[in-house]
């Protein structure tokens, strides 16, 4: 995992959520720490506060989240910020390599990461750009026909997506995403027919392309898209250590505080 040299921020792309998971180690900051920032920073992109993490409160100077929306196959920097009282204490900064996740279609919901899912793509249409404005006909332009073109920006760009899901699980996991919101970040890889980035879901179609044969598992689900701006809300980690895993690796309380002494250890995983 990649840590800034003063060991104060660690950062590592996790591929099973093709996000980026971010640790902030409150023993390791030079003076006392209250509130912390996150942000990114990319080349050709602008500079970007991570979701969630912007002015926000922290216990000791600790936090352990994730970074959802980093963008695939890229070289990100993060750069973290520690506050006490609104005055500056420190900073620290790591870079991370966000490559290696599965290929396919990766749909994330705003502020609710563990709704990710990855469906692989089935097909992607044209990609349509209309031009906002027209050709107008010049009225007492003479005996032969005049016309002028007048415009005045042009629409984000619109597709249609085609998801084949092949299980009954991949399904359920991308119809709850797209009931939880139809503004979703779409992060194609392998794939460079659609750009990356925001969306508008404007439409979803379902069809078992076996028609009546239940034994058939995979669905066709088309999405009718267009690009947007980045939506505005408060995000969440990951989720990370279950209890269900703490319960399986120590028999009782006291085995886990002998293993791992903080908090800080169990949310983090060490």
């Amino acid at each position: 995992m990649p840590v800034s040299p003063d060991g104060i921020l660690q950062a590592e792309f996790d591929i099973a959520w093709a996000a980026v998971r971010l640790i902030v180690d409150g023993g390791m900051w030079p003076a006392p720490v209250d509130a912390i920032t996150i942000t990114r920073f990319v080349a050709g992109a602008a500079d970007t506060p991570v979701r969630g993490i912007e002015a926000r409160a922290v216990v000791g100077g600790y936090f352990v989240g994730s970074d959802p929306e980093a963008p695939q196959q890229s070289a990100v920097t993060y750069r973290v910020d520690g506050t006490a009282d609104g005055e500056p204490v420190a900073s620290a900064a790591v870079s991370v390599m966000t490559d290696g996740a599965a290929p396919g279609m990766w749909l994330k919901v705003p502020g609710q990461p563990d709704l990710t899912v990855r469906v692989p793509i089935r097909s992607v249409s044209e990609t349509d750009s209309p031009t906002i404005g027209g050709l107008y006909q010049v009225a007492n332009g003479g005996t032969a026909s005049q016309s002028a073109a007048q415009w005045s920006g042009m629409e984000t760009d619109q597709a249609t997506v085609v998801l084949a899901a092949s299980t009954g699980q991949m399904l359920a996991r991308l119809r709850s995403a797209l009931a939880a919101g139809r503004i979703l970040l779409l992060q194609p890889i392998g794939t460079t027919d659609l750009d990356p980035g925001w969306y508008f879901v404007s439409n979803v179609r379902r069809v078992n392309p076996a028609e009546r044969t239940e034994d058939f598992p995979q669905r066709w689900v088309t999405l009718s898209v267009q690009c947007t701006g980045v939506p505005v809300g408060a995000g969440q980690g990951l989720a990370g250590v279950s209890w269900a895993a703490v319960l399986d690796s120590y028999a009782t309380w006291d085995d886990l505080m002998a293993a791992r002494p903080a908090w800080f250890d169990v949310t983090r995983g060490a």
